[in-house]
């Protein structure tokens, strides 16, 4: 069996997909870390901000923009090469003095499994410490936040299970009315507190004459009780909205894994761990995905030249980036299968890239 070398074809596919690998990396690593910017002032809503502290959020959030960036920035340098090359006939050429279909393709699926392994090294080793970093200045941010002035019909929601709502504030007085607060403390229905008034002072509300109630899984009262007072720091349930949406991202596939095993051991079903668990495998293995079926769609369509390209690669972008996020929402909420919810767009493309690849040849 005659082994596989790398040809001057192969570096020759590389040098050509390089550049516009780069352009892209930057582009989509701007878009990225500008949503990342946007959800953060968004939060911080209309408050002085740090530039020290915004710039340290931005610069430990780049490993796992990075992350996201290869297999798009991958995709589009594909496409744009292989559609360039079949406009221009260099791929006819190839094939008319004995190359192969799938021995043309072959350096793009070989660099799509690198960068998707590159990917891999980067989320495990790089992300969990900076994803640390960058939620705490983020943190920082936030709880540099002027006071935050109690409104009416005002609703926080925070990390650790508290809903905090207010029907009725006087602020020259300094009380609300109909105050209500949710605390979530695992997969069961909340507890409830309720106090017909309170008073705040600065971000702190004081809840007196407080009605405690539990509910069991059945969904019926369990017990019910009074205190005198109970404080709520409204800065605090706040500022931590920001770093939950990033928690997954502050541990390592080792330290989750463990986690789950303890989690299982406890008796509990731990379908969001899981989820967490695949994602953090099928988003890097998304290059490797990606140029399975953008590459052979690309040699079959590409003689409108780039245009071509940027129409598949939008389209994959997409598509699959869409079905990634359903099955984000319906995994986190433990609807759907967690190996499924992570890995479907995976499956699916790549079953597409194998029967395009098989009729490449």
């Amino acid at each position: 069996m005659r082994q596989w070398r790398p040809l001057k074809l192969d570096w020759y596919a590389v040098k050509e997909m390089l550049g516009p690998f780069c352009t892209w990396m930057i582009a989509m690593l701007i878009l990225i870390e500008g949503n990342f910017l946007f959800l953060l002032l968004k939060a911080a809503q209309d408050q002085d901000f740090p530039l020290l502290q915004i710039v340290l959020f931005l610069a430990f959030r780049l490993p796992f923009s990075i992350v996201l960036a290869i297999p798009m920035s991958y995709l589009f340098a594909c496409c744009l090469t292989v559609a360039r090359l079949t406009s221009e006939g260099e791929t006819i050429a190839m094939q008319a003095v004995g190359v192969s279909p799938w021995r043309v393709l072959a350096p793009y699926l070989v660099s799509g499994l690198l960068c998707s392994l590159v990917a891999l090294g980067i989320n495990e080793t790089l992300v969990p410490w900076s994803s640390r970093i960058s939620n705490e200045s983020a943190q920082q941010v936030l709880l540099q936040q002027s006071q935050l002035a109690p409104k009416a019909n005002m609703l926080l929601r925070g990390s650790k299970g508290f809903i905090f709502y207010s029907r009725g504030v006087d602020v020259g007085q300094g009380t609300m009315r109909d105050t209500v607060v949710l605390r979530s403390l695992g997969s069961g229905y909340p507890d409830i507190w309720l106090a017909d008034e309170a008073s705040f002072d600065n971000d702190r509300v004081y809840m007196t004459d407080v009605k405690l109630i539990s509910i069991d899984e059945d969904g019926d009262v369990e017990r019910c009780g009074r205190a005198e007072t109970q404080m709520m720091d409204l800065r605090e349930i706040s500022s931590a909205t920001f770093s939950r949406q990033n928690a997954a991202d502050e541990v390592g596939f080792r330290e989750l894994y463990e986690r789950i095993k303890e989690l299982r051991a406890s008796g509990q079903t731990p379908n969001r761990q899981l989820y967490e668990l695949h994602a953090k495998l099928s988003v890097p293995f998304a290059s490797l995905v990606f140029v399975t079926l953008g590459a052979p769609l690309s040699l079959r369509f590409g003689r409108r030249g780039g245009f071509a390209g940027t129409v598949i690669a939008l389209t994959m972008i997409f598509g699959y980036y869409l079905m990634m996020s359903w099955g984000k929402v319906l995994g986190l909420a433990e609807r759907m299968d967690p190996f499924w919810a992570a890995w479907g767009q995976n499956v699916l493309f790549l079953g597409l890239g194998i029967i395009f690849l098989w009729r490449a040849k």
